[in-house]
């Protein structure tokens, strides 16, 4: 652009270099040019079509030179990428990304004088709703992947690790592979090179944002079978996820909804989960892909009377079923108060079937509350 430059007049120059930001980066309109140099916006518009007829002829006219100048290079690099600037489709991404900072009649303007290419109208209204299209899905991406990172961090601040977290080089994770096959959805991992499976929508989600966010290295799901008991029965109990980010810490995940987070079964799994990942140096994730387990701890000292409600109901029931936890509360408690409260307190809680305070509900694997959120 520089020799092209050159081939213009000083007038010619300035104006071609304020309307394609070749200054600073920042495109004048036709009206700011034309107030900065004392003549009308037609005038302005005029001489930008003389700068570009002028392109077109360097363009041309270097292709007859025993050596390419520097101009004709940058048309032919630009013309191996673009095509045929006709072909809306391929031209688009080039052209969005080549022109960024000019606006897209701008772009299309410029590429069509470095390409020698007259467009009809209809075919340069084709080119620009591709370019536009182009832009607003890498908007979209872009603010994709700035929600990604939010939710990770969001995350990560829920991580709890138990000592200090260990480094683990990427050999190191080598032998970890799945221990147990999900049962239903799957998706295909571009990070991995392998299809992912997933237990529900849930945890869709959530190892879709492991999948999108730079800072997450590798994971796997159902990575290992850590032995636990219940009701006096030893059980194997298998992680959502393992995640090794790329700074070196590893954690493992468990995926919930906030009303499960408390049934009784559920913390004597993260019981065991926390003991393994005190004894491997991992940080220790449970959360429903919104809230961590100590966002929703932090809820049971909002809500000291839905506590005593509970306790009082259980005192008089024995064990409380669904029918007889609905007639309590005219409109039920929020998920996350309630789940607090159980955790909190150790009231024993089973899901399905419903069953809050049941003696025969062991709560022995709560203690993991105390050790995620001090």
């Amino acid at each position: 652009m520089e020799e092209f430059l050159g081939l213009l007049d000083e007038r010619g120059r300035r104006i071609f270099a304020q309307r394609y930001g070749l200054y600073d980066g920042t495109c004048w309109t036709l009206q700011r040019i034309g107030e900065a140099h004392g003549v009308s916006r037609e005038r302005i518009r005029q001489l930008e079509q003389k700068c570009l007829r002028r392109l077109r002829y360097a363009v041309q006219s270097a292709a007859m030179r025993a050596h390419p100048s520097p101009l004709l290079l940058l048309s032919q690099a630009l013309g191996a990428r673009v095509g045929d600037l006709t072909a809306p489709q391929r031209a688009a991404p080039v052209l969005a990304q080549t022109f960024g900072h000019l606006s897209v009649p701008l772009a299309c303007k410029l590429a069509s004088a470095l390409l020698k290419v007259r467009l009809s109208d209809e075919q340069e209204a084709d080119l620009k709703r591709a370019v536009n299209a182009v832009i607003a899905e890498e908007l979209a991406c872009a603010r994709q992947q700035r929600q990604t990172a939010r939710h990770l961090e969001r995350a990560l601040s829920g991580v709890r690790f138990f000592g200090e977290g260990k480094i683990y080089q990427p050999a190191e994770l080598d032998t970890v592979s799945c221990a147990r096959q999900a049962r239903s959805i799957s998706f295909y991992s571009q990070k991995m090179q392998r299809q992912v499976r997933c237990d529900s929508r849930l945890e869709t989600q959530v190892l879709m944002r492991f999948e999108r966010s730079p800072a997450v290295r590798w994971y796997q799901e159902q990575p290992m079978a850590i032995p636990y008991e219940y009701q006096g029965k030893p059980r194997l109990y298998y992680p959502d996820v393992l995640v090794h980010l790329v700074d070196g810490r590893v954690f493992l995940v468990e995926i919930k909804p906030i009303f499960h987070m408390a049934a009784s079964v559920n913390l004597a799994k993260w019981g065991a989960m926390k003991v393994w990942c005190a004894q491997h140096g991992y940080g220790l994730l449970i959360t429903n892909g919104k809230v961590s387990l100590p966002e929703v701890m932090a809820w049971a000292t909002r809500t000291p009377e839905l506590a005593a409600r509970l306790t009082a109901l259980i005192q008089h029931h024995g064990t409380l079923n669904f029918p007889q936890y609905l007639a309590a509360f005219e409109g039920l408690p929020p998920l996350l108060s309630f789940a607090a409260v159980v955790m909190r307190h150790r009231i024993p809680f089973s899901v399905s079937p419903f069953r809050l305070g049941a003696p025969d509900e062991s709560a022995s694997g709560s203690s993991v509350v105390d050790a995620v959120c001090p």
